[in-house]
């Protein structure tokens, strides 16, 4: 991006020179700096799909046919890297956004049984927490990822990931969970529905879960970093999507 005109003259909105070949390098392109294309929004250019089923050819920014727009500059082949950024964050982010959705239902249900009904099944869910958390991260996720063959479709690794970090990662929101369940049992409105005979299915559902619903929405948006870093990881050595 430019603001500035080689001849010294400035322009409120920024453009970008047109690409031309270069004559010293028979695979490259230089500027050519006497062209001046402005970067305009919601221009028309290469058709896609809006959630796999409106097709629409509005981008938010662009240039001109003739020139290009690389924000993040081009790789070696001339491909804009801005564009493979955002093409590949999709799943990064899809993985994050869907592992956090399951890791929240897995250990809100499992944490708030647990308050709830301690006993037996309040150590089993705790001791099961704590060997998941004395295990390193890392180590675990490789640990399990070895479960799955490396020659799946791009699809099953899609999953098979998603399941693992979410494995991995609901410890620490029924641990969370449990202790507010635990803070609300001798709160008046949970004993006056367990005086009225209200079963601790009804009471779970009724006033429980939604008490806990807060907490879990903070917890669900800081776990979110933790799954993009997973996900990064396995990608990074191969062994992601």
């Amino acid at each position: 991006l430019h603001w500035r005109e080689p001849s010294g003259r400035w322009h409120l909105t920024p453009f970008v020179h047109a690409t031309r070949p270069s004559e010293s390098d028979p695979t490259g392109f230089v500027e050519d700096r006497d062209s001046v294309v402005p970067v305009r929004v919601f221009v028309t250019g290469t058709p896609y799909r809006v959630f796999g089923r409106w097709v629409c050819d509005r981008h938010l920014v662009g240039v001109a046919p003739g020139a290009h727009l690389f924000l993040c500059g081009a790789d070696a082949l001339g491909r804009d890297v801005f564009s493979r950024l955002l093409f590949g964050a999709r799943v990064t982010l899809g993985v994050a956004c869907i592992g956090m959705l399951l890791t929240c239902l897995i250990g809100t249900l499992l944490g708030a049984v647990s308050g709830l009904y301690g006993g037996w099944v309040d150590a089993l869910v705790m001791r099961t927490s704590e060997v998941l958390m004395a295990v390193p991260g890392l180590y675990l996720v490789l640990a399990l990822r070895a479960v799955v063959p490396l020659h799946t479709d791009s699809r099953t690794t899609y999953l098979a990931i998603v399941v693992i970090l979410s494995c991995v990662g609901w410890s620490s929101v029924a641990r969370l969970v449990r202790a507010q369940t635990i803070a609300m049992r001798p709160r008046g409105f949970l004993l006056a529905a367990e005086a009225l005979g209200a079963s601790r299915g009804d009471m779970l559902v009724r006033h429980v879960l939604p008490n806990v619903l807060g907490t879990v929405v903070v917890a669900a948006s800081v776990s979110v970093p933790g799954f993009i870093l997973g996900e990064v990881f396995l990608s990074f050595l191969g062994v992601g999507v």
